[in-house]
């Protein structure tokens, strides 16, 4: 399905800020990066009761066998209106399918074809619990799923620091941090550095895109994208 995209910043004339926020309503299946990248799913979630909770971004690794093991259960909470999708990557040799299932355990969405990817979606139309199902078919080994799902609001925040206000922009992003995104609100940060007025968190230089996370720090290794030494007052940077 194709639901992923790159983020729109949008600059407004301003000379001296070093920011500009804007806050928009839900964003259509936008992929702004991973909460939890390669979490290590626990067994033994094989029905609803023992569903183990999964969040918008997160990325989780199991394993399954068409033998005592042959299904995980994960539950997401959604608003009404939310679209979710997710998909599951499959071992050779195995056929695993994946499904989309309602509070009352009803299908949305299935996947059982018998290729190396599998992938389900909807929009829902009740506030509640939602569960994502991987099933094995046939065979058995390690599995991803990815699950993404739109938040109500996304605060976009383009942050200049390519100059010597290089401190105030990372103090700046260390405060949103402390709040960071939830289910309900995503914050995503495009943020350019200078490298030379302040040496913290790796002292890079190029212009990054985060989903800020709570106590996430501006390193490159949290950044969801690398998009180079680019002119931050350039409104074609923004694309």
């Amino acid at each position: 399905m194709g639901k992923e995209s790159q983020f729109s910043f949008f600059m407004m004339g301003l000379s001296i800020a070093i920011c500009v926020l804007l806050v928009l309503p839900p964003i259509s299946m936008i992929r702004i990066g991973a909460r939890a990248e390669g979490t290590r799913a626990a067994d033994g979630n094989n029905d609803a009761a023992t569903s183990v909770e999964v969040f918008n971004g997160d990325v989780v690794e199991g394993n399954l066998n068409d033998g005592d093991d042959q299904e995980d259960w994960y539950k997401i909470n959604l608003t009404a209106g939310e679209e979710i999708y997710a998909n599951l990557s499959v071992p050779g040799g195995a056929d695993f399918d994946l499904y989309l299932l309602n509070s009352t355990e009803d299908e949305i969405n299935t996947s059982e074809t018998a290729e190396d990817f599998e992938e389900v979606w909807g929009t829902v139309n009740q506030t509640g619990t939602y569960y994502i199902v991987a099933e094995a078919d046939t065979g058995n080994g390690d599995y991803t799923l990815e699950i993404t799902a739109t938040a109500n609001w996304t605060f976009l925040v383009y942050m200049d620091g390519d100059c010597d206000l290089e401190s105030s922009a990372i103090e700046d992003f260390l405060e949103m941090s402390q709040v960071g995104s939830t289910s309900e609100v995503n914050i995503a940060v495009q943020f350019d550095r200078d490298g030379g007025y302040n040496t913290s968190y790796g002292d890079w230089n190029q212009t990054l895109r985060y989903l800020v996370e709570w106590n996430m720090t501006p390193t490159e290794a949290n950044a969801t994208e690398d998009i180079g030494e680019v002119n931050m007052g350039d409104n074609e940077t923004l694309y």
